[in-house]
């Protein structure tokens, strides 16, 4: 077992410090995400086991910084958010204070379990953003009590998912589908200013934001409370200047992918005919109405600026339109059209703060022979650095198995 997470840990130590990827932090992550996507395929009846997942054996990773929270696990990909209760045994010493950090030649900290016929190790990471625990050994089933949901009960939003996804008058469901974005966005800012206002008076200045960030990870599961998803309606948030997807409510195993990929077929956006094959470029184009050549101001992104973006990507209900190893191509992962609502939110707005800026957004699957085209809004104002530096954190937190659907 210690050979095992020497193992895991390694492959993300190597790619998070290989000098021939590209110095940008996303695409390490994209390599890792690609790993950590290997090393959660399970193999199938009568195939040759794979080395990294099998059996009851798998890689679990949770995000110290951020309380013990789960990124990644092998085995149950929908415990995304949820937090193990470190203070039970064998969690206590897996996930404890002495558990060391990795090198090539790191004893892992081990612990038996479930009467000495279990063994379990750990291993902590530094990235770029912070220590992260690698571990494998440790088996429980889904629904353990070692496992902790959060409190959703205030997770309810005006306009439901169910609502979006009933509706037929194209013009209504747009309209129900940007009340519905509006009040998951107000669900965040409430979580957001809440915490906040919590440790402001216990972490120095420059970690409120950071922390108030961290602890929205921690309510990731209530996203997919009863309301706010329903078939094909879920809530996607992401940062505005380089796609990265901070929450997917209909796939977790999506937190940290940017949308930064290509659409073969991409759709036009105006009667023009003018077309935009990425998709991250088509949103941001949307959020500043900007026409092609023209790149888009990314410095003008403000709170409010919002649009409807067309492009093709994985519709949920339906496993004919993937495109497998869509990432490793670069190409959007599904061929369904889909239509999304995105808007621009400032989490600290009213405060005297620099601004905190996400895209929250959700989109719906249009029937053949529904048109539309992009509708957008204008701004005028300077992204937040801090929170482009923390979204390129969670990139990295979030490094986990990638499937599809954003």
């Amino acid at each position: 077992m210690k050979k095992f997470v020497r193992h895991l840990a390694k492959h993300i130590d190597l790619i998070i410090n290989q000098d021939k990827l590209d110095e940008a932090k996303l695409e390490r992550s994209r390599e890792v995400i690609i790993f950590e996507g290997q090393a959660r395929e399970r193999a199938g009846e009568g195939e040759d086991p794979n080395v990294l997942n099998h059996g009851d054996v798998y890689t679990t990773t949770t995000l110290n910084l951020n309380r013990g929270v789960i990124t990644n696990h092998g085995l149950y990909p929908d415990l995304y958010g949820r937090k193990y209760d470190s203070s039970q045994d064998p969690l206590k010493t897996l996930l404890g204070d002495n558990v060391p950090e990795f090198s090539d030649n790191v004893d892992p900290q081990c612990v038996t379990y479930d009467n000495g016929n279990r063994v379990a190790c750990s291993v902590r990471q530094l990235i770029p953003a912070g220590p992260i625990t690698t571990m494998a050994g440790f088996h429980h089933a889904e629904d353990d009590p070692v496992v902790q949901t959060p409190d959703c009960s205030d997770f309810t939003s005006p306009v439901t998912a169910e609502e979006v996804e009933n509706e037929t008058d194209l013009d209504m469901k747009r309209e129900l589908l940007k009340q519905f974005v509006k009040g998951i966005a107000e669900i965040t800012r409430k979580v957001f200013l809440a915490t906040a206002l919590e440790v402001a008076s216990s972490v120095p200045p420059e970690d409120v934001i950071p922390a108030s960030v961290a602890r929205v990870y921690e309510e990731v599961p209530c996203f997919r409370s009863p309301g706010l998803r329903s078939d094909s309606i879920y809530s996607f948030v992401m940062d505005p200047i380089r796609g990265v997807g901070f929450l997917n409510a209909n796939d977790f195993t999506l937190n940290g992918l940017s949308v930064s990929l290509n659409d073969p077929d991409p759709i036009p956006y105006d009667d023009q005919g003018n077309i935009e094959p990425n998709v991250l470029v088509a949103f941001q184009r949307a959020l500043t109405n900007t026409p092609p050549p023209d790149p888009p101001n990314l410095d003008s992104i403000k709170n409010g600026d919002s649009g409807f973006v067309r492009y093709h990507w994985d519709d949920p209900r339906t496993e004919e339109d993937n495109v497998e190893g869509f990432l490793a191509k670069g190409v959007v992962p599904g061929r369904s059209v889909k239509e999304s609502y995105i808007e621009v939110v400032n989490l600290v707005e009213g405060l005297p703060s620099p601004p905190v800026l996400f895209v929250f957004g959700s989109g719906f699957y249009p029937e053949e022979g529904d048109d539309g085209c992009s509708i957008a809004a204008t701004g005028n104002a300077s992204q937040s650095a801090l929170l482009n530096l923390f979204l390129i954190a969670s990139v990295l937190f979030s490094a986990v198995f990638l499937r599809k659907r954003v």
